[in-house]
């Protein structure tokens, strides 16, 4: 015969057991929509490593603040802020914005909006500037080098703030010639390179970096032939900023002017021309031969230079005036397309910086 202390032991481990299964079955089920709680949230973002050496004129580590801004239409954005010596690392969560699905060698890639990115190391009477854009669809660990320089004084402190303007910039240029058609074609996400600029204000040394303006709109031409040399352009916004830094008693102030990315590029393009003595140029970077009648696509995929050039002028607040370069990101590629309709014979079209730039005659 079994004691009742023995079955009341019995009883209480068995309601023991339901409890613990029953905890353990809440905290699976809590795991499980924290666990998609945190999916949904990191879906649409992605972290990118960015470190930082910070070094003086003369090449050593020197101690400084660092800021991490995010440069958007309306002006810079402050995402992170900290200090170190000689070498300060950020972790940054940033918004991945896709912009379109392309199939690449029968593989699906997603396409996603550059993020434009200015990092600003300063102390005491020093500062330096880095800007640069990061792809999303990559999120490498990315590595910059400041050399923070003397602040120049200045007899009259700026106004802090951000003016914007458009400006029709140069893409593309090719030249044809008779019986030789030509067109281009810019798909949803293609990217365009461009020169910012960027130093303490009063300096008359800017320091160069670039931005990224992702195009939500596909773009192409019809076939364009005769004896001309096309320039395309594309309307851009630009940014001028001034800001004030931080730094106790001392006011810090920098400026620097860059093209932004906005939710509607190209806002408007243009096209223009001029006449063509059909001469093909001999120091090309590369050329294509495509036989009469034969329709030949030549990817636009952009050199490590900037091809073209845009001066932007802002009239407030300093009438300041700046020349920046501009190229082609080579992914998603953007394509120069050649025909012809003479019966026989070559086409040769010799290109320079991943043709941004070429020339097209029978040879």
């Amino acid at each position: 015969m079994k004691s009742k202390c023995n079955l009341e032991d019995r009883g209480g481990m068995m309601k023991r057991i339901r409890l613990l299964i029953g905890l353990l079955l809440v905290l699976v089920i809590v795991g499980s929509i924290v666990g998609i709680a945190i999916d949904t949230y990191l879906k649409d973002k992605f972290i990118q490593q960015i470190t930082v050496h910070v070094v003086d004129e003369k090449g050593r580590p020197i101690s400084a603040n660092v800021l991490i801004n995010e440069l958007t239409e309306n002006g810079p954005r402050r995402i992170w802020k900290g200090s170190g010596v000689g070498i300060v690392s950020a972790n940054l969560l940033l918004p991945k914005r896709e912009i379109t699905t392309l199939e690449v060698e029968g593989k699906r890639m997603k396409v996603y909006r550059s993020i434009n990115l200015e990092v600003v190391a300063y102390t005491k009477g020093k500062m330096g500037v880095a800007i640069f854009s990061v792809d999303p669809a990559e999120a490498k660990p990315k590595t910059v080098k400041i050399v923070l320089r003397d602040i120049p004084k200045v007899e009259s402190e700026p106004t802090p703030g951000v003016w914007t303007t458009y400006k029709m910039t140069p893409v593309l240029k090719f030249a044809t010639w008779d019986d030789i058609f030509i067109k281009y074609c810019y798909p949803i996400g293609a990217k365009i390179k461009v020169e910012s600029k960027a130093r303490p204000y009063g300096s008359p040394t800017w320091t160069s970096g670039y931005t990224e303006v992702t195009l939500d709109d596909g773009l192409s031409s019809p076939y364009l032939t005769g004896r001309y040399n096309y320039t395309a352009y594309f309307k851009i916004k630009y940014v001028y900023a001034i800001t004030e830094l931080e730094m106790g008693d001392e006011k810090i102030y920098y400026e620097r002017v860059y093209a932004v990315d906005t939710n509607s590029d190209p806002i408007q393009d243009y096209r223009d021309y001029v006449s063509w003595d059909g001469h093909l140029p001999t120091d090309y970077d590369d050329y294509r031969l495509t036989y009469a009648g034969n329709t030949r696509a030549i990817p636009i995929t952009g050199g490590h230079d900037y091809t073209f050039s845009v001066s932007v002028t802002f009239s407030y607040p300093t009438g300041i005036s700046v020349s920046l370069g501009v190229g082609k990101i080579p992914s998603p590629v953007a394509t120069l397309s050649i025909t012809s309709t003479r019966s026989s014979g070559w086409v040769k079209t010799v290109g320079f910086d991943g043709f941004l730039e070429s020339y097209s005659n029978w040879i």
